[in-house]
């Protein structure tokens, strides 16, 4: 839904639906199996990507909670004790954690990111038959080969902006929210409070946080696939002309406003909410189950 427009002809924007853009996918050369374009490089991203954000934000948190100690003000409500028995660290360590770690997650995986979105366009770099196949790899070195090293880190500005947000988002919340929903009581018990480990506390925390990173990242994720495509058949970005300079982040976005308003800068929301929501209560329910299995305390 997001690489919609840059498949338009004369430069006509178009708006599509989540059930349009599926039809398209099974209408191309793979049928069904071409909703699952790009899954080999998503899996092996996903698999560093993900382990790199979430290791790197207990650690940057916890050092930092270290470092600041005991903030009056700076806490969410003054609060209960997260599972580990410590109170949670203040809520700007929280989201200056988040930040750091998914800004350099993201800056480190950002090749498989680009060849992921390449396989999904159809342009793994270089042009030719079968330019969008292959496995992520593969389409790494054809990019390298046909347009230099460098290219393979092209949309890391909107990659890294979009990973800092979404783990900010993601664990902040999480954390703030399972700490908070943890230490309420219903008025017809009010001496059984939920406790921040309980089902209640984790599954309230992850529907906040998916939400709320759903909001946050959807213009970068725009942006992000717009600069991932340049250079590689992939029409305009940002109002612009494929090929040449590869257009910045603010540029990109400025130039998806002037194409489609505000809202294009949320095409496709609604099915990164789909795949955010059930994204984050897998990956909170694995991690924790993790921790728990190695005797490392909640997150």
């Amino acid at each position: 839904m997001q690489l919609t427009s840059l498949a338009s002809t004369a430069g006509a924007a178009v708006t599509p639906t989540f059930a349009g853009a599926a039809r398209a996918a099974v209408a191309g050369p793979d049928g069904v199996a071409g909703l699952w374009t790009g899954w080999r490089p998503a899996v092996v991203r996903a698999s560093t990507y993900g382990a790199l954000r979430l290791g790197l934000y207990t650690s940057f948190r916890d050092e930092g909670g270290r470092w600041m100690g005991p903030v009056d003000g700076d806490r969410d409500d003054g609060g209960p004790s997260q599972g580990d028995g410590k109170a949670p660290a203040p809520l700007s360590v929280r989201v200056g954690a988040g930040i750091a770690a998914g800004a350099l997650a993201a800056a480190v995986t950002s090749p498989l990111d680009l060849a992921k979105v390449r396989l999904q366009r159809g342009g793994g770099g270089g042009g030719g038959a079968g330019a969008g196949r292959g496995g992520a790899f593969a389409v790494v070195a054809r990019v390298a080969r046909a347009e230099g090293v460098l290219a393979l880190w092209r949309g890391v500005s909107a990659g890294a902006a979009r990973a800092a947000g979404l783990t900010a988002a993601q664990c902040a919340t999480y954390d703030g929210l399972k700490a908070w929903i943890g230490g309420l009581s219903l008025p017809s018990l009010p001496a059984a409070p939920f406790g921040p480990d309980s089902g209640v506390a984790r599954w309230g925390a992850v529907a906040g946080a998916g939400a709320i990173a759903t909001v946050i990242t959807a213009p970068f994720d725009v942006a992000k696939q717009r600069m991932f495509v340049h250079a590689a058949g992939g029409g305009s970005v940002g109002g612009a002309a494929g090929g040449g300079k590869t257009p910045s982040l603010a540029g990109t976005l400025v130039g998806l406003i002037r194409e489609g308003g505000v809202v294009a800068l949320t095409r496709g929301a609604g099915a990164s909410w789909l795949r955010l929501g059930p994204q984050t209560a897998l990956t909170f329910a694995a991690n924790e189950w993790i921790r728990k299995s190695a005797g490392l305390p909640a997150l």
